[in-house]
């Protein structure tokens, strides 16, 4: 595949990706734990329109997902829930570009601080109701 200046520019070594991006190779998930999958989140705000810009939908989409993720687990808050995602799971509408990974990971360590689940990005043709991205997780909380 043939790299150009606004491609993500390929890194040979995973070290490299683990050691520059929020996420990890393999989890293990704590016994014990009660599972939570989502469905996909994408940056519709309570109007249901979608957020102007890739960056505000991305942060919009994220405020969805973590609003699910405490329904879900309410014994958690907003700023604890994301301590317990294992996996989580992006995709955009377009090619990834190196700016669009980046402004993705921002806006990832924000709202999920130093969570490194294991991760998947996809670029895809087009995404439900035209977003620009969507977002699922599997996220484990301690059963009381």
């Amino acid at each position: 595949m043939k790299n150009t200046s606004q491609s993500f520019r390929f890194v040979l070594s995973m070290e490299s990706i683990f050691n520059n991006f929020p996420l990890s190779a393999a989890v293990t998930v704590p016994p014990a734990s009660r599972l939570i999958i989502t469905s996909g989140h994408v940056g519709m705000g309570p109007d249901g329109k979608l957020t102007q810009g890739l960056e505000g939908q991305i942060s919009m989409a994220f405020e969805n997902l973590g609003k699910a993720l405490v329904a879900a687990a309410p014994q958690l808050d907003s700023s604890t829930i994301w301590q317990h995602v294992y996996q989580i799971n992006m995709y955009l509408a377009g090619e990834l570009t190196q700016d669009i990974i980046e402004t993705v990971f921002r806006v990832h360590r924000q709202v999920m601080k130093d969570c490194e689940p294991a991760s998947t990005m996809v670029g895809v043709h087009s995404l439900a109701f035209g977003s620009l991205f969507e977002v699922s997780v599997v996220c484990a909380v301690p059963e009381f």
